[in-house]
């Protein structure tokens, strides 16, 4: 096979041999450096909300991590019940303001990355969702009790398969 000028080689094999092809070449190179996949979410800044009663929808990766429950949440471990609480990592960071009017929610929450949901038993199925992309809608409030393991948790009114990362 002769070389012609214009030609691409690759392996020794010419595989581009047309400007429409070297076009097409470029332009998937491009499309390849400039995102890793399809549906990529890309975040400038904090979502900023606020907590209940307004309804938010995140979306990130559903898990479950063990935490340390009564009777010393983690002071006693040996003693201390082992608590598996469901776990949203967001795909963008979330800050929360507080509640300046009221006496339940009024500290403000920078930036957190990872929210503990409160998943009510009437939604069946979700744990099937464990280590893919959801989205979940539902409100916010302050974590206020030793069963609260983020600083924030999310009262889930749905829960949905999200676009693929």
């Amino acid at each position: 096979m002769e070389a012609r000028r214009g030609d691409l080689f690759l392996n020794g094999r010419r595989v581009i041999t047309t400007l429409s092809q070297v076009a097409t070449f470029l332009f998937v190179v491009w499309l390849a450096s400039s995102s890793s996949s399809f549906g990529a979410v890309t975040c400038d800044g904090a979502i900023q909300t606020e907590y209940e009663p307004v309804v938010i929808e995140l979306q990130g990766t559903l898990d479950r991590q063990f935490r340390y429950g009564p009777p010393g949440y983690g002071e006693n471990p040996d003693r201390d019940q082992r608590v598996l609480i469901p776990i949203l990592w967001l795909d963008c960071p979330v800050s929360v303001s507080g509640n300046r009017d009221g006496d339940l929610n009024t500290e403000d929450v920078l930036r957190i990355t990872g929210i503990q949901l409160n998943i009510p038993a009437k939604l069946k199925g979700w744990d099937a969702l464990i280590g893919h992309s959801v989205k979940v809608r539902g409100t916010l409030s302050h974590a206020m009790t030793g069963h609260h393991y983020t600083a924030a948790v999310l009262a889930v009114s749905r829960i949905i398969a999200g676009s693929a990362k």
